[in-house]
């Protein structure tokens, strides 16, 4: 029940009838029913005379501010007067016409108190996905942009290096040490074609030397060296490539070892990209001639680096 500052006098008087009603120490339970019933009593005397109202107004308004001020002009007993609302709103409120509580915590049993921590585990979790996912991403980029790339240089040097070791060793006729440098190239980069190819030619220089003495270690040696040319040319296909050369030695290769159809089939494929060479031409005839069985076994001819070797 508020009572605006203009209020007629017959609002005042209503106003004063409800409450002296409810504040009534016959009727009221209130503990200080009486003392409250006095201070109605006392108000309604002031708000109700015009001139004690008039001096109470102009009072309110020039200390507006400062509520401690709102003395009233009445005076007797030193009465403090507020706002009437203040007056009676605790007693309208909190007994005949109850303000709405305030939200009561939920308890932490209760479903929706549940359902709403199920919902920030849920969106916790999420976020937890979403942050790794975000720094796995990071790194990847990293890795592919930067890490990878320089692995792979750093690797790749280090390949070309061991390559360049073994074919030093080879100029001084170390050939077991030049084929470990030329494994240790193909280890860094497997697709290193031509340290396939050197390691196939030492394979065979150092098989060819050992076959009249020890030919078992020979024999592996030889099949050593046509798995290395094999490679090789594998790699060389891959890049629409084929060295001819490469295929020759795989072909004396097959030869030393004699397996006529795997050498019919390599100089087959050397003629395919070479027609007119006549070394393949003519060990292509001899192997052919020699499998349908109208002469002996063709003789294996050495190598081209093998015959210049012997030149020199």
């Amino acid at each position: 029940m508020n009572i605006p500052i203009n209020a007629t006098k017959e609002e005042i008087r209503d106003a004063y009838r409800k409450l002296a009603k409810m504040l009534h120490p016959d009727v009221s339970t209130e503990p200080n029913a009486e003392e409250l019933f006095k201070i109605l009593n006392e108000a309604y005397q002031t708000l109700s005379d015009p001139e004690t109202r008039s001096a109470y107004d102009a009072r309110i308004q020039a200390h507006s501010t400062d509520e401690s001020e709102h003395m009233s002009y009445a005076g007797y007993r030193g009465t403090k007067y507020q706002d009437p609302s203040s007056w009676y709103e605790p007693y309208v409120y909190g007994k005949y016409n109850e303000k709405p509580e305030p939200d009561e915590p939920i308890p932490s049993s209760s479903p929706n108190k549940q359902k709403s921590n199920t919902k920030i585990r849920i969106l916790n979790v999420f976020l937890h996905v979403l942050l790794y996912a975000t720094l796995s991403m990071a790194i990847f980029l990293l890795a592919t942009v930067i890490v990878i790339p320089l692995s792979q240089n750093m690797t790749t040097g280090s390949a070309i290096d061991a390559y360049h070791e073994g074919n030093r060793w080879m100029a001084e006729w170390e050939y077991q040490k030049a084929i470990e440098s030329y494994e240790k190239a193909i280890t860094l980069n497997e697709n290193f074609t031509e340290a396939w190819r050197a390691k196939g030619y030492t394979e065979l220089t150092k098989g060819v030397e050992l076959q009249p003495r020890y030919p078992e270690l020979a024999r592996k040696s030889l099949f050593a060296a046509s798995e290395s040319f094999s490679m090789a040319i594998k790699y060389d296909m891959e890049e629409n490539h084929l060295d001819p050369n490469t295929v020759k030695k795989l072909g004396n290769t097959y030869e030393r070892l004699e397996m006529w159809k795997e050498a019919e089939a390599t100089y087959l494929l050397a003629k395919k990209d070479t027609p007119n060479d006549p070394e393949v031409n003519e060990r292509l005839e001899v192997i052919q001639m020699y499998l349908l069985g109208f002469s002996r076994a063709p003789a294996t001819i050495p190598t081209i680096e093998i015959r210049l070797r012997a030149m020199g």
